[in-house]
């Protein structure tokens, strides 16, 4: 499944340029540098709504993976820049999880704008018509029309939802404005539609939007002169308080035993390196240097962090920095991987 999704969805440049512009009218140029990275399914049972729902509701996991409230392996692209000397520019970035054939609705778009870059200062009527048309439009909400609303309901990922936030974030030069809806269905609501909130579970749907003028030479800010972008949106599970409470306690209890282990380990491995070097004074040199012995275990330890850091190359480059050319970043974690080899397996 991950060949098929690489090669149908990440490869395909045609077909994510149509689902960028349909989904979230996405206009990124040639020169931005694409870094792919597939997220593990087990991404699911790290994440602490997913923990929830396998503990309290496992019957409806595959249900909410495929309206996109909890994450689901697949591949997420992200966009940068390195082809300008700005630096508040080169701050500019798009993360985009991509739909696949088993979760066609399990979406993600995420657009990092420069805080110093040049917007509209919006009003909360503004930005939060825009983001319920875009929910409409995506099938999260249902549809404005009272008419439809009640039979089209079951078909969308929010039947019936309820502003819970309408925070602004105020920046030198505009003002973003982020949203959230919880699904949960309350006492005013019949029970003719068959709900994702019908057993207590805290839907959630957060938006920001941001604002811009299109004729930079005109300073109307008519409808006709402004150009409103969905920042981001994410979908998830809200577990309930107690629930997070009573796992942030396990975890202090996890999180002290593997202390106390990497204590442990760390204690027998300067033993152990004190009893070799004490040895290794005593013994003659250059016959220690020949032993077949000492150079396996040199050579393979030093393939073993080789391979470890070649697994991870993946995330290193999706979350590589744009403060700093790319080109340096990627001598400085070879120089790294080679210094690890070198040194771990000569100590061992």
């Amino acid at each position: 499944q991950a060949l098929v999704d690489k090669t149908t969805q990440v490869a395909s440049e045609e077909k994510m340029r149509r689902w960028r512009e349909t989904m979230f009218n996405l206009q990124i140029a040639q020169n931005w540098t694409r870094l792919p990275y597939y997220h593990s399914p087990d991404t699911l049972k790290n994440s602490a709504s997913g923990r929830y729902i396998f503990e309290k509701f496992p019957g409806k996991l595959q249900e909410l993976v495929s309206l996109g409230f909890l994450p689901s392996g697949g591949w997420e692209v992200r966009f940068v820049r390195f082809d300008t000397e700005d630096q508040s520019e080169r701050a500019e970035d798009w993360r985009i999880k991509l739909p696949n054939s088993r979760h066609p609705k399990a979406t993600r778009a995420i657009h990092t704008l420069p805080e110093n870059r040049e917007g509209l200062n919006l009003t909360e009527s503004q930005a939060k018509g825009f983001v319920e048309n875009i929910f409409r439009d995506m099938g999260i909400f249902p549809p404005k029309n009272d008419g439809d609303a009640e039979q089209e309901g079951a078909n969308c990922a929010c039947p019936y939802p309820k502003e819970v936030l309408a925070l602004p974030n105020k920046l030198p030069r505009r003002t973003d404005w982020s949203f959230e809806y919880t699904c949960q269905k309350d006492d005013t609501h019949t029970d003719t539609v068959n709900t994702n909130a019908n057993d207590g579970l805290d839907l959630r749907v957060r938006g920001v939007v941001s604002g811009s003028k299109i004729n930079t030479n005109n300073d109307d800010e008519d409808d006709h002169n402004i150009q409103l972008e969905l920042l981001s949106l994410s979908q998830y599970v809200k577990p309930p308080e107690d629930w997070l409470r009573s796992l942030r306690g396990n975890r202090k209890v996890i999180e002290l035993v593997q202390a106390i282990s990497s204590l442990c380990t760390t204690f027998a491995f300067i033993v152990g390196m004190g009893l070799a070097l004490l040895r290794w004074s005593k013994a003659d040199k250059y016959k220690l240097f020949k032993s077949k012995t000492v150079s396996m275990i040199f050579i393979l330890y030093s393939l073993n962090v080789a391979l470890r850091e070649a697994n991870g190359c993946y995330a290193f480059m999706y979350s590589v920095s744009t403060a700093k050319p790319l080109t340096t970043q990627m001598f400085s974690k070879l120089a790294t991987i080679l210094v690890r080899c070198v040194t771990f397996g000569g100590v061992f």
